[in-house]
């Protein structure tokens, strides 16, 4: 079978030799799935995009998703979501938008 690994804020991670990398994400993946405990890596590749996270500088200020306008909301990986900027950050952006749009309501 195939495993796909993504290592966000990668920076300690980016100049490991690619051998040394995919024997470490081969570690914690069977450390996770039990059921590979005993699997062996016979093939591996290593591909790496150091500025795929943006990383914003100390001290940037990331908007909330609630507005100060009436059912009016953002969302994306950019706003405040205690992640960094990425696609997981991004959903978590979205959900928050969406609660918070049903608190004014009176949904939630």
């Amino acid at each position: 079978g195939y495993i796909c690994c993504s290592v966000s804020a990668a920076e300690r991670y980016v100049r490991l030799p690619t051998d040394e990398l995919a024997n470490l994400a081969w570690d914690q993946v069977r450390a996770a799935v039990s059921a590979l405990a005993g699997a062996t890596l016979h093939n591996s590749a290593v591909t790496r995009n150091p500025e795929a996270t943006y990383l914003p500088k100390n001290g940037t200020t990331r908007p909330m998703q609630r507005t100060r306008r009436p059912r009016v909301a953002v969302a994306g990986s950019w706003t405040q979501t205690g992640w960094l900027d990425t696609m997981e950050s991004a959903v978590r952006s979205g959900i928050a938008a969406a609660h918070a749009l049903e608190l004014e309501r009176g949904v939630a």
